[in-house]
């Protein structure tokens, strides 16, 4: 049985959401059972895996936080679960039974999930169309005779004469009433259809645990040290220990012994035989019932199943050199290559076992990507697709990653997600993009050859617009020209990168690849235009054909005539394109019209929108403006020099008590003093944190690692905008003269957050202000930018830095970054100066 569809109400932002798992089909390439789920961060992709989790759990109830707007009142939590592939095995589960129907030659099995209190349990619906209807007899009543029935209305006689002839006694039974009025088609039968979706009793949870499938659970980020403990019930490594185990020694003879003495056991219960020991103890319990209540005692005994959950009692270590720790013990990096390794492990387990009957497993990961280096990422793919290839179950993902997408591939193995109204919208194809035809054939080979040679073109699906171009050399031009006009002071560096994030610039290496991106592009509703060259020639021809064919049904182009190099700068190039093109962009004095018209296309935005913001003169005579602030040039001597042995830092590393500073996405959790503290030099340390960019310099210096005391009380938490601000404690302790960083997010679901040196300040209408640091001599503190703290932001916690951490051996730690963990990001965007 393999779950088909899965249709989402009412969770959490989600209003109705369905998706649909391909299945495997001998006419169709490609991945089935695999499905990735897409979108920007908040789009609502955990939720998905977070509602099938859910409906994919018999007992699990909803939380307020599950419900819409954390209140059950804009419930009730609907899931509805589609089954197809059923066994006969399948057939026999009493959820099941009288619960299938046929969806043309196909056996189906639908399951409607629906909670309607918070912490509560959740009503079970089961759909079947196909349900025999009820019969009912007018005038019918179990308290009337025979006789009073025919003396009401004599139609009554005939049906009674037919069930009497029958062999039925003096008063039939309704059942052969009924049996006879069908079959007299008599006027008094009632056929009352019976409703599709019909109610399961209270008992059906147990009943519904065999029948749906196992899940196993990866989340993202901060949950990953639960699901590697082999102690909680519904992590992800106890599921899988669990299923390695059970393949492995149910057939071993020391189990074997096990079982057969657990028989003999259970025989000293039995009712035949029971042993005078047993029986003893039953007559005197029931003689003690028998002086308050007339019933009798009974012992009976169950065969414990050795290997259903050896999980429980097995402890899980991993060796790192000579130091055993619990998996939950290692980094977030080393957590989830165990993850890996044990899935890899299952799976090949499964195949050796294929043909032993085992219920379906359901694998739900949030980012598999997440804390794994390029190589490792798509290690974590290939194994996967081989889950879901070999049958061993389902996968369905959630992933920022180009790598766990394939544009040749399947595309009905794609979910797009994007908001609307506040809802989260699913795009999904129900078949493939490209047909069977010669034409679709030789375009899905070309993508297959290009994303062989670069697989970062499927980022296309992580974009608000893309932007189609022949090759290298207008890539090249871009970043050159804007390069320029940066130089001049005719475009904020800031404002472009964000246009240029905004928009994929795709490589399509040829003219002849452009139609097969354009089909995909378009079946998904994303966005795109084209830049290609006109060229001369029949091939040429019927490409740009090909090309402007699929504009027409959506799409903008700018082409050139014949070429690139040709239109733009007059000249004809044969090798080299790239470099030649960034070279007569340097050396020119301005940039043309007709490259600044290309540069606005390819961006999707006008050159006046990229403008550096204007600033207003001063007039000659009026006074230099007073800084109230006082100068922060260099505050480095304020900082103690801290030895601290290098068995802390690797502590702190194994804790997660590293943190990064003025750059990137922490994933790390907020700081455990429980776990990690430590005095240095009479200075209490609670975590490290590294530097990263030139942007605090001369103070905090690019690859510095320092020393951080938590401040107490320091924490906002996320709330309405209707709401007032609570904590006032934030303002109050950080200090004009110390050395600050703020732990803070403004996305809530991406569970990271950004370290930002600041000084916090309350504005007139209640609400904070956060003064970026900057202690580069050529600007006077807090002008780098800064931060708005809205009151649906979270504050995790704030920090003072206390010391520069050198090693024993007189070496500033700088030296030691590379031995420090951290997930690599790009730096953040230059704050403009005016």
């Amino acid at each position: 049985m393999r779950l088909d569809r899965v249709t989402i109400r009412n969770y959490k932002s989600i209003k109705s959401i369905e998706l649909r798992i391909p299945q495997k089909e001998e006419q169709r390439q490609g991945s089935a059972d695999f499905l990735s789920i897409v979108g920007e961060n908040n789009a609502g992709k955990s939720s998905i895996l977070e509602a099938i989790r859910l409906a994919c759990s018999a007992s699990m109830k909803a939380s307020e936080e599950q419900f819409p707007g954390n209140a059950s009142s804009n419930g009730p939590i609907e899931v509805e679960l589609e089954f197809d592939q059923l066994t006969d095995s399948d057939r026999q589960l009493d959820a099941l039974k009288d619960n299938t129907f046929f969806d043309g030659t196909q056996q189906r099995y639908r399951l409607k999930r629906v909670w309607k209190a918070i912490n509560g349990a959740a009503e079970n619906w089961s759909y079947n169309p196909d349900r025999p209807p009820n019969y009912q007899l007018t005038g019918w009543s179990a308290k009337k005779g025979i006789k009073s029935l025919e003396k009401e209305d004599e139609r009554w006689k005939p049906i009674v004469e037919r069930a009497l002839k029958d062999g039925a006694p003096a008063k039939p039974t309704l059942e052969q009433l009924l049996s006879a009025a069908r079959e007299l088609q008599s006027p008094l039968l009632e056929v009352h259809k019976q409703e599709e979706w019909v109610l399961h009793p209270g008992s059906i949870a147990t009943a519904l645990e065999a029948a749906l499938p196992s899940v196993i659970y990866v989340p993202a980020l901060r949950e990953t040290s639960e699901e590697t403990d082999v102690g909680a019930k519904q992590s992800a490594i106890r599921k899988i220990v669990n299923a390695l185990f059970e393949q492995q020694l149910a057939n071993h003879e020391c189990v074997i012994r096990f079982k057969s003495a657990a028989d003999e056991l259970q025989e000293l219960f039995a009712t035949e035989g029971k042993h005078r020991i047993v029986a003893s103890m039953e007559e005197k319990l029931t003689e003690k019932f028998k002086e308050l209540i007339n019933i009798r005692a009974e012992l009976k005994f169950t065969t414990p199943d050795v290997t259903s959950d050896l999980a429980s009692s097995t402890e899980f270590r991993v060796v790192d050199g000579a130091l055993s720790t619990r998996p939950d013990s290692q980094g977030h990096g080393a957590q989830r290559s165990i993850v890996l390794a044990l899935l890899q492990l299952y799976v090949e387990q499964n195949r050796q076992s294929a043909s032993r009957e085992r219920q379906h497993m359901l694998f739900l990961i949030e980012e598999p990507e997440i804390y794994l280096h390029p190589g490792m990422c798509r290690r974590m793919r290939d194994t996967l697709l081989k889950i879901a290839q070999s049958g061993v179950g389902q996968v369905l993902c959630t992933t920022h990653s180009p790598v766990f997408l394939d544009l040749a591939d399947r595309h009905d193995g794609i979910v797009i997600l994007r908001k609307k109204d506040g809802h989260p919208e699913a795009y999904q194809r129900t078949e493939d993009v490209f047909d069977q035809s010669a034409t679709d054939k030789e375009q899905r080979a070309r993508l297959r050859m290009l994303l062989n040679f670069d697989p970062a073109v499927n980022e296309a699906f992580f974009s608000e617009k893309v932007c189609l171009v022949e090759g290298d050399c207008e890539l090249a031009a871009i970043d050159s020209v804007a390069r320029k006009l940066h130089k001049s002071g005719e475009l904020s560096w800031s404002k472009y990168l964000l246009a240029r994030r905004a928009t994929t610039l795709i490589n399509c290496r040829g003219k002849w690849t452009i139609p097969a991106f354009q089909k995909v592009l378009k079946a998904f509703g994303i966005h795109y235009s084209v830049v290609y060259d006109l060229d001369e020639g029949d091939q040429a021809d019927l490409a740009n054909a090909q090309i402007e064919a699929l504009l027409n049904e959506g799409g903008t182009s700018l082409t050139h005539a014949p070429n690139f190099e040709k239109f733009i700068f007059g000249e004809t190039w044969r090798t080299d394109k790239p470099w030649t093109a960034t070279k007569r962009i340097d050396e020119a004095t301005e940039c043309n019209e007709r490259l600044l018209k290309f540069f606005e296309f390819a961006l999707g935005q006008p050159l006046s929108e990229l403008k550096p913001e204007s600033v207003a003169p001063t007039p000659a005579e009026a006074a230099p403006p007073q800084v109230n602030r006082p100068r922060r040039r260099n505050l480095r001597n304020r900082l103690k020099e801290l030895k601290v042995p290098h068995d802390v830092i690797q502590s702190a590393r194994r804790l997660d008590q590293i943190f990064r500073v003025a750059a990137g996405p922490n994933f790390a959790p907020r700081p455990d003093q429980d776990t990690f503290s430590h005095s240095i030099d009479g200075t209490k340390i609670d975590a490290f944190a590294v530097v990263t960019g030139d942007s605090m310099a001369d103070t905090l210096q690019n690859n510095d690692v320092v020393a951080l005391k938590v401040l107490q009380g320091v924490n906002l938490e996320p709330m309405q905008e209707t709401d007032a601000q609570t904590n006032t404690t934030l303002p109050s302790v950080i200090e004009n003269d110390g050395i600050y960083v703020l732990a803070y997010n403004d996305y809530i679901d991406q569970k990271s957050y950004t370290m930002k040196r600041v000084r916090i300040s309350v504005l007139p209408d209640g609400t904070w202000r956060g003064d970026l640091s900057a202690d580069n001599p050529a600007v006077h503190w807090g002008d780098r930018g800064l931060l708005q703290i809205r009151k649906t932001d979270r504050i995790h916690f704030a920090a003072q830095v206390i010391g520069i951490v050198r090693s024993n051996d007189e070496q500033p730690t700088s030296v030691a970054v590379q031995e420090l963990t951290l997930v690599p990001t790009e730096q953040d965007p230059v704050f403009e100066e005016n």
